[in-house]
């Protein structure tokens, strides 16, 4: 039986894909483009600075953060 059912397997017809062109498909997947929708370039967004802290701030900040650390384990 698996004999005559992969000699027969040559013989079926695959079926033919198309192949559409990028237009063709969008247009098929989207329809046509409406009026309603209208593209706005939008501006870059402004470079972000960072603000400048003093040292001993910032070694106190990161200090609170160790103390609460240790104080989140315990």
């Amino acid at each position: 039986m698996g004999f005559f059912a992969r000699l027969f397997a040559r013989f079926r017809r695959k079926p033919t894909l198309t192949v559409f062109a990028e237009d063709d498909a969008y247009t098929r997947l989207h329809g046509t483009r409406s009026g309603e929708v209208s593209v706005t370039p939008v501006s870059p967004p402004a470079p972000r600075t960072l603000p400048r802290f003093p040292g001993d701030y910032l070694r106190r900040c990161f200090e609170e953060r160790l103390e609460r650390r240790g104080a989140a384990r315990l």
